[in-house]
């Protein structure tokens, strides 16, 4: 009677330590898949911040779409001409 009561707590350390195993593999994973979701949340921050520094650029680019290195009395000179087109303005 005893040797069969050793023998039944015996099985129950195995089958306690078969499913401690398996648990820890699957907390492996887990981390693994963590981290991986982790890094691929990093590099899509990442993309769309890309996206979003062009997108302010072709922005700030509309903004300004006359030359940047004119004076302003020339700027001032070429937005006359292009709200008042006149035969003159094409000389």
């Amino acid at each position: 009677m005893l040797i069969g009561r050793v023998k039944e707590l015996e099985s129950d350390v195995e089958r306690e330590r078969g499913m401690n195993e398996k648990l820890v593999e699957e907390v492996r994973e887990a981390t693994g898949e963590s981290s991986r979701l982790a890094e691929d949340k990093s590099r899509l921050q990442a993309e769309v911040a890309r996206r979003e520094a062009i997108i302010d650029g072709l922005a700030a680019k509309g903004r300004r779409s006359q030359p940047a290195n004119i004076g302003p009395h020339a700027r001032q000179t070429m937005d006359c001409r292009a709200a008042n087109p006149t035969p003159s303005a094409n000389t």
